[in-house]
């Protein structure tokens, strides 16, 4: 029987799991990416409102007004991007500590800020430049939201829908810069209807201009984003304190998209820059009215780029993961930034074409690479972690706008934007003075060897397990604790679950992990201690089931106490530690369970009925388990360990029954944390089955012949 989509969602969301059909509202999902997106698009055009203003700032100075300069404006270009990059990196924590409705209202209603203030100052032909500069930091907010309402969206979609999701909402979102630079040519030229008693600017040549308009007409639809927001979104239960959100920089991947995503977002630079790059590089003093207008080509890269980043979004779906897409998109970002490099000391006006078809290049393929960077960090993290991961990396990208900014220079030792030192704009036919051409520089060509020798070294010094969180039963000695060892020293934050306290304090503060009182038998204590977890480091990635004991009493003589407390333990210890975790893990998008059996679960000993029954019966619960969970993404095996040197094998080191094996002594605990180790970290299509660590002794008889 077919289950229907969304059956088992409780009222109030708190068992959302878009991996479940039953536990999703895919009509919810899509509600609340097309009010994200259409709050994304009005902050983006905020972001780079002032990068479509500044160029036409000089044409309206008042008469006995300082001009701005050349430098002045390129800060005003840049400063958005570097504010927006700072917001960013707040902004990525608010997801899970706000929820999605507060924050989508609360990021629209901040829009409101920067709009009303640039607004006040255009009409304001004085207006300093300290205000305007201002101004421009508080611009960066439309940025800075980007990080919040992306990361938010990850948590709403199923992993097989993540890349059309996140390529609609980035790549529509983006249409907000094309849309501003295409939007302001057109709506400075007349007043808004009842807005009459803010008056227009005249211009160099004496024409009006209702500049102040660029923000002005955003402001009612922003009050709209906020509206929608509040009557439409509802927040899903995705919940994590600032401290728990730092695990993802302990992760390898999440540095490793962070250099990939600056790569593909370096457009961003060039959309805040380019308005300038065209006026200066093919400025009316050279070429006279012949020289192209920036404001007529500007808006048009920008708004290519974010097109082919929502078409090449649900490619990403269906084929190659997305970095199939990044790699295609970085190789024609490269090849549209050398075709550029021709054209930036031109002399004849038509090298126009050439520069801009390179920089044309270079905005299509950003497409594609920004595209496939954000497909692939919803198949890598769990979605708590996709989130934070997709925050930082949107977080470094912003700065894109700020580094081009930095990277056109003269190529004289003195800085300058484009080489322009203290050349002034001016009205009328004052001489401007001629740029030099700037030394373009890719995004590629900013990263490019510092981040690969930084990578290097991050790679050097990470473990296989970086930001897992594993939970150790019976770890306080012997196994339990060189389990406890090993996983710590590959990265993993580990809780050493056990009921000696003093013995299992000790053994946490040596592998930097955290002690927890734990009887595997009590119920409640298996669900306080997931909730502690949780609520200390948000998700459980790992356990290691290996809390066990051994008594070797004849049958006959086993009471009916004995028979019990080790079947308890063994295996009912078992089963209550897979129940506790099985949810939190499927939450996480998955997990692995390590289950500790042992030779005795796979063959018989005599004297050790009980024991032999537990074992067998742990290694009857991992298929089971195994079975019932595959599908959510956990996986469950079992160890089976021969003769190990613990207290539980104390006097048994030197008997006879170690010479006959294949291996003849007795195995030792960091044997079997190791295989536990492969089995978390790389044998990632195993489930179910058992893994053995004996020395040989389950192979058969060695006769002596």
């Amino acid at each position: 029987m077919t289950s229907v989509a969304g059956s088992a969602l409780k009222a109030d969301l708190s068992n959302w799991n878009p991996e479940d059909e039953t536990t999703w509202d895919s009509k919810l999902a899509w509600r609340t990416l097309w009010v994200t997106t259409y709050t994304m698009i009005l902050a983006f055009a905020a972001w780079f409102l002032v990068s479509a203003i500044a160029p036409r700032l000089n044409d309206i100075r008042a008469e006995g007004v300082d001009l701005l300069t050349k430098e002045q404006l390129y800060w005003l270009v840049a400063v958005p991007g570097l504010a927006g990059g700072a917001l960013r990196l707040v902004f990525m924590f608010l997801p899970p500590i706000m929820g999605s409705r507060l924050l989508v209202s609360f990021s629209g209603a901040l829009l409101v800020l920067p709009l009303f203030g640039w607004t006040l100052a255009a009409r304001d032909t004085t207006t300093p430049f300290w205000v305007l500069l201002s101004l421009a930091l508080a611009a960066g907010v439309g940025g800075g939201s980007f990080s919040g309402l992306m990361a938010s969206t990850s948590y709403y979609f199923p992993k097989r829908l993540a890349g059309t999701a996140l390529g609609l909402q980035a790549g529509i979102g983006n249409l907000g810069i094309g849309i501003m630079q295409l939007l302001l040519p057109w709506v400075v030229g007349f007043g808004l209807f009842g807005t009459a008693v803010l008056t227009p600017q005249s211009d160099s040549e004496g024409k009006l201009v209702w500049l102040h308009n660029g923000g002005l007409v955003l402001i009612p639809w922003v009050l709209l984003a906020v509206v929608l927001a509040v009557l439409v979104i509802r927040s899903v239960p995705v919940k994590a304190n600032f401290r728990q959100q730092l695990d993802i920089f302990r992760l390898k991947h999440t540095w490793i998209m962070t250099a990939i995503y600056l790569m593909s977002f370096g457009f961003s630079g060039l959309a805040a820059q380019t308005g300038l790059i065209i006026l200066n590089v093919y400025s009316s003093d050279q070429f006279g009215a012949d020289a192209p207008n920036p404001l007529t080509w500007a808006w048009i890269g920008p708004m290519l780029g974010a097109l082919v980043r929502a078409g090449v979004g649900p490619l990403c779906d269906k084929v190659g993961g997305g970095a199939m897409f990044t790699f295609i998109g970085g190789l024609g970002m490269t090849v549209g930034t050398v075709v550029t490099l021709f054209f930036l000391s031109p002399t004849e006006v038509n090298e126009f074409y050439g520069f801009f078809t390179g920089m044309t290049i270079i905005f299509f393929f950003s497409g594609f690479a920004n595209a496939g960077t954000f497909k692939q960090m919803p198949m890598i993290f769990p979605p708590r972690q996709a989130g934070g991961a997709i925050g930082w990396t949107a977080s470094i990208g912003a700065f894109g706008p700020f580094l081009s900014r930095r990277c056109h220079r003269t190529r004289s030792s003195s800085f300058a934007p484009c080489g322009v030192r203290s050349a002034q704009f001016s009205r009328g036919g004052t001489t401007r003075g001629r740029m030099p051409p700037c030394r373009a520089n890719s995004t590629l060509d900013i990263i490019e060897t510092t981040t690969q020798r930084w990578l290097r070294d991050k790679e050097d010094s990470m473990g296989k397990l970086d930001g897992k969180v594993a939970i150790v039963t019976g770890a306080a000695m012997g196994m339990g604790a060189a389990h406890a060892d090993i996983l710590a020293g590959e990265g993993a934050t580990v809780i050493v679950a056990d009921i000696s306290e003093k013995e299992g304090s000790a053994v946490a503060q040596a592998v930097g992990g955290t002690f927890h009182h734990l009887d595997v038998t009590d119920e409640n204590n298996w669900n306080e201690l997931v909730a502690s977890v949780i609520a200390d480091h948000g998700n459980i990635d790992i356990l290691v089931n290996n809390a066990g004991i051994l008594a070797i009493t004849p049958l006959a003589t086993t009471t009916l106490d004995e028979w019990n407390r080790i079947l308890t333990i063994n295996l009912t210890g078992t089963f209550l530690g897979i129940r506790a975790v099985a949810e939190s893990m499927k939450a996480a998008g998955g997990g692995v369970i390590v289950n500790i059996s042992s030779t005795a679960g796979l063959t018989a000993y005599s004297g050790m009925s009980a024991y032999v029954a537990s074992k067998w019966g742990v290694r009857g619960l991992t298929k089971a388990a195994a079975l019932e969970l595959g599908h959510d993404n956990i996986r469950v095996v079992s160890v089976h360990p021969g003769g190990i040197r613990t207290p539980m094998t104390a006097g048994m080191e030197d008997g006879p029954m170690f010479a006959s094996q294949p291996i003849p002594r007795i195995g030792e605990p960091e044997e079997v944390a190791k295989m536990v180790l492969f089995l978390v970290a790389d044998a990632t299509f195993s489930t179910g089955t058992e893994f053995v660590v004996d020395g040989g002794v389950t192979v058969g008889q060695i006769l002596d012949l």
